[in-house]
This record gives structure tokens, C-alpha cells and sequence, in this order.
């Protein structure tokens, strides 16, 4: 790990980007806004005058140019807990007793004292502003899976079970005036000041706009929300009939019956995250993040204690409820740099369920990390690895998966999983990948856990997921300030995949060797929505 001091004086004036003309563009294309699931079709009509559904949004409109919906894996069958050799779900013997069970809330609060949904939920908190939630629940020694198949079926506050995994967190331990400047070469390696001339120009994104910013909700193991480097892009909300500001969530909802809006990070890895999502720009210290303008971080802490391990750690039921919390409160771009990883084909129905939820209904694309391994075994291939989320990309446009690059090379790191198919795109996750731990991203980080400096680096590709969660907030950023409107997922996917470079030297490690670059993103942004 490298050590920084939060208060260093060196300041440099990027004077090519701070000198860009700030007039706002006023001149907006109509288009329609974004309507929930069974709403008419008339939201299309926009976006084919430039050909998006045929050419990025193949599954989620169909050859006919109208919406897919695509079914919840619960819409068969509502019990998964285990995988055949072939990878298809069967009900069977629990290979693994720690279950999530999605509840309908509003069914819940009708249902029978005695029903199995009650016993479930027992000690949990109902999360306000979202329907279908994840409960914790331990299969008990004495009951079999049928037993439980049959308690599942006959409730009908129950809408599935499957495994509640824990998450991994996926890290190893421009020019702006910001202190620690000089060692953020991820931004040189995506070619971020060039792509920000463009970007936040005369005819980009107002910076200094009164507008909705663009809200990128980190789902991690929380965010310190008061770092100085950050608090100024933290996204803040009242709840009806309070005073109090707040500013952010707490997904854990174990054993506690209280609202819980306090996102602490207590490992650092959210606020790392954080920072290089939107770490505040052209303060005087520290770093920037990767959209420097016009972004807030939606802070959401989904880790919890475990007693029995003594240690922090995020459970899927935990992550999901964030999820769902975060497209419920408006998030624009959900980051998820985390997921379960195995060694042999595995299948995630409730992670499924709620990735479709999200994509479908609230219209939010997730970016997510393809995950680390230092033991070798790093092709994706879903037979001898699997990873979820990440997985998933590959049958969801929407959905993106990333993997991690060498700033310094664009070559791939050292432990970052990867697939042609089930990658998207890679994004630097280590400065030069020569030693690990030490060459990692510097962003921000808590004081307590940082000796009182308040930075650090890490590496991973949790940190590569981050950099294009914020490439998707731009896009998102961008098309709303042209047309009024926010695009579909596939949209989001589309752009960034499009305007990503193709590297030889990647095509057997990411869909067609694709590699972030916010540079030739502008130019695709500029051309299609002037």
C-alpha cells in the first residue's frame, strides 16, 4: 500500500481544461421520457431516428421494435438451492443452508401471524419504497427442501428462494489542481482530459447547471460521506415530514427494526470506490474522480458484522435490497464491485430476479465487477468459474460486466478474471501491475482506516468497475442535457461498448479486446446527439 498526506500543497492548474468555455447549449432534441414497464411503446420513436434499438438494443426491444419482458426465473418455479452437474437448477438437497427469501412487503403486512412469510421475516425490518425484498433465512437442520418447497409454494407473500452468497468485495489491498494528480494515470490510460473538452465544452455538460445531477449509487461495504474529498458530491434527501438531511442507506436489515440511514464504511472499499467514481474535482487536494462534474455519489452500505466469523462481510440478500433501494430512490448508474465467486457453475435466481427488475422496470444500468483471482483459475467460462453478477452481462443489455487492465500498458492485469463473452469491456484497475499492492488506484479512503491521510491505493476490478460506472454517468449526463429524456440501459451499454477501443491484445480477454476511453465516448456522444 502507498501512504499520502491529505493536505499536500502542490497545486497545478490544468489550464486547457479550466479555460474551456462554460456557455450552455440550450438547443434540445425532443424525446420521450423513460416510462415503466407495460406503458405503450411510443418512448421508441426518438431514439430509432438513430437506429439505437436495432443496433444496441436488440434483445430489450425485439426485431419488432417493442419492449421484451423478460421473466423472473420465480415466474417457474419459486425454490433454487442447489445446481445439477449440466448448471440447470433443480430442487434439491441444500448444499448450502444460508438462503435469501423474497417477500412481497405489501403482501407481508396481510399476511397470517403464522404463515411461513411471517417466520421469515421475524426480526427483520420491512425497507420502506420497495416491494419485493430479500430476506435472510437459515434452512433449519430438521427441515428438507421439499418441506420448504412446499411452505414457499403455498405462501403467497413468497415470491422465490434462492442462495444468500457472500459477497466479495473485487480489490487488493486529466490533469486537475487536485494534490495527488500526478498519480492517477487510469485517467491518462482512458484518455479522460481529451474526452472532458468534449464533454464539459461550450456544447456539453453544463458544469456549473442548476439541474438534477447524475446520481451513480454505490452499493458496497458503505462510503464515508464526510471525507473532504467527497462530501461535496454526496447525494442527500429528506424523508417525508423530517428536517433531517440525510445521506445515504444502510441495506443491512438484520435484527434491527430501525431505518437505519447511516452508510459508514468500516473497510474502506465503498469510499475507495466512491472517490474514483466522483471525487470532487479542482478542490486543492487529493484526487478527482473519473466524472468530475455534475455527479453525486448515492451512498448505500449493504455490509453487515458476522458473529460467527467475527468479521464484516455482505451477504446477497443485502446487496439486492440495495439494489432495489437505490433504483427506487432515482439512481441513475448502480455501481456493484462486488459478487460471488465459483469454482464450477453456479446460478443466482434472486440476483437474476432483481437485475431484470432493475434493467426492466426501473430502467437503471448496473456495472459490475468480473472479480479477482491470484490462484490461476481466472476464465470465465461458467462451468470451471463462474462469477455473479458478472456473468449475467453476457444475456441482459444493460447490465455490464468489466474487467481489469494496466494503466500503464492497457495490457491485462495480473488478477482480473476474464472472458471474451462474458467481459464487456476492460478498464485500468492497477497503475502498472508489477507489484501487488502497490501500484494500485489512488482514490479516497477513511481517516480512521488510512493513519489520518485519508487516501490509498488498491487494485482490482472493483476499482476498473468504477471508473466505467462513471463513463455510463457521462453518457446518462450527456443525452439527458441534450434531449430532456434518460436512455434505456441498453443505450448506456451501447455507447460505452461502441466508443470503447478495440486492443489486439485483449480480444481473448474481453468481448472484442474493448477498453474504455472517454475520449472517442465524446466523439460518439457529440455525433449522435449534437
Amino acid at each position: 500500500m502507498m501512504s499520502f498526506t491529505k493536505n499536500t500543497s502542490i497545486l497545478v492548474t490544468f489550464v486547457c481544461f479550466l479555460s474551456l468555455p462554460m456557455v450552455f447549449n440550450s438547443c434540445q432534441q425532443s424525446a420521450p421520457s423513460k416510462k415503466k414497464s407495460g406503458s405503450s411503446n411510443t418512448e421508441t420513436e426518438s431514439f430509432a431516428e438513430v437506429d439505437l434499438n436495432q443496433k444496441y438494443c436488440s434483445s430489450t426491444f425485439g426485431a419488432s421494435g417493442k419492449l421484451q419482458a423478460s421473466m423472473s426465473p420465480f415466474a417457474k418455479q419459486k425454490v433454487y438451492v442447489n445446481l445439477s452437474e449440466a448448471g440447470a437448477s433443480q430442487k434439491a438437497a441444500a448444499s448450502d443452508r444460508e438462503l435469501l427469501v423474497l417477500i412481497y412487503n405489501s403482501c407481508l403486512q396481510r399476511a397470517d401471524d403464522k404463515s411461513f412469510s411471517k417466520s421469515v421475516s421475524y426480526g427483520q425490518k420491512a425497507i420502506s419504497g420497495i416491494d419485493a425484498q430479500a430476506y435472510r433465512y437459515t434452512l433449519p437442520d430438521s427441515m428438507s427442501v421439499q418441506t420448504l418447497t412446499q411452505l414457499a409454494e403455498a405462501d403467497d407473500c413468497v415470491k422465490g428462494v434462492s442462495h444468500n452468497r457472500v459477497q466479495e468485495t473485487a480489490s487488493i489491498q486529466a490533469q486537475f489542481s487536485d494534490s495527488l494528480k500526478g498519480d492517477m494515470k487510469h485517467l491518462e490510460a482512458i484518455e479522460a482530459a481529451a474526452g472532458y473538452e468534449i464533454l464539459y465544452g461550450s456544447r456539453g455538460i453544463n458544469k456549473n447547471s442548476s439541474a438534477r445531477d447524475v446520481r451513480i449509487a454505490v452499493v458496497d461495504t458503505g462510503v464515508d460521506v464526510d471525507h473532504n474529498d467527497l462530501a461535496d458530491n454526496i447525494w442527500t434527501f429528506q424523508l417525508d415530514g423530517e428536517q433531517a438531511v440525510r445521506k445515504g442507506f444502510r441495506a443491512e436489515t438484520y435484527g434491527d427494526a430501525i431505518q437505519d440511514y447511516n452508510p459508514v464504511d468500516l473497510r474502506g472499499h465503498g469510499t475507495h470506490v466512491a472517490g474514483l467514481i466522483a471525487a470532487v474535482s479542482n478542490n486543492g487536494i487529493g484526487v478527482v474522480g473519473t466524472m468530475p462534474y455534475r455527479a453525486q455519489i448515492m451512498a448505500i452500505s449493504a455490509d453487515s458484522y458476522d458473529s460467527q466469523s467475527q468479521r464484516y462481510l455482505m451477504r446477497t440478500n443485502d446487496v439486492l435490497n440495495g439494489i432495489r433501494w437505490a433504483a427506487a430512490r432515482g439512481a441513475d448508474v448502480i455501481n456493484i464491485s462486488s459478487g460471488s465467486k465459483t469454482y464450477g457453475a453456479a446460478f443466482d435466481q434472486g440476483y437474476l430476479d432483481v437485475i431484470i427488475d432493475v434493467l426492466q422496470n426501473a430502467k437503471v444500468p448496473i456495472v459490475t465487477s468480473a472479480g479477482n483471482d491470484t490462484t490461476g483459475r481466472r476464465l470465465l467460462d461458467g462451468s470451471s468459474l463462474s462469477a455473479i453478477p458478472a456473468i449475467y452481462a453476457a444475456g441482459n443489455e444493460g447490465l455490464i460486466s468489466v474487467g481489469a487492465s494496466v494503466a500503464e500498458s492497457k495490457s491485462l492485469a495480473f488478477f482480473s478474471i476474464y472472458s471474451n463473452r462474458y467481459v464487456e469491456v476492460m478498464a485500468p484497475g492497477t497503475q502498472r501491475g508489477r507489484v501487488a499492492g502497490v501500484d494500485g488506484l489512488v482514490s479516497t479512503y477513511p481517516d480512521a482506516l488510512s493513519n489520518n491521510n485519508g487516501y490509498i491505493s488498491r487494485e482490482g476490478t472493483s476499482q476498473s468497475s468504477a471508473l466505467v460506472s462513471a463513463a455510463a454517468g457521462l453518457v446518462v449526463g450527456w443525452i439527458r442535457e441534450k434531449t430532456g429524456s434518460v436512455p434505456y440501459p441498453c443505450v448506456v451499454e451501447g455507447v460505452i461498448k461502441e466508443s470503447s477501443e478495440s486492443l489486439p491484445e485483449l480480444t481473448e480477454f474481453a468481448q472484442n479486446g474493448r477498453h474504455l476511453n472517454l475520449r472517442r465516448l465524446a466523439e460518439l456522444l457529440q455525433t449522435k446527439w449534437p
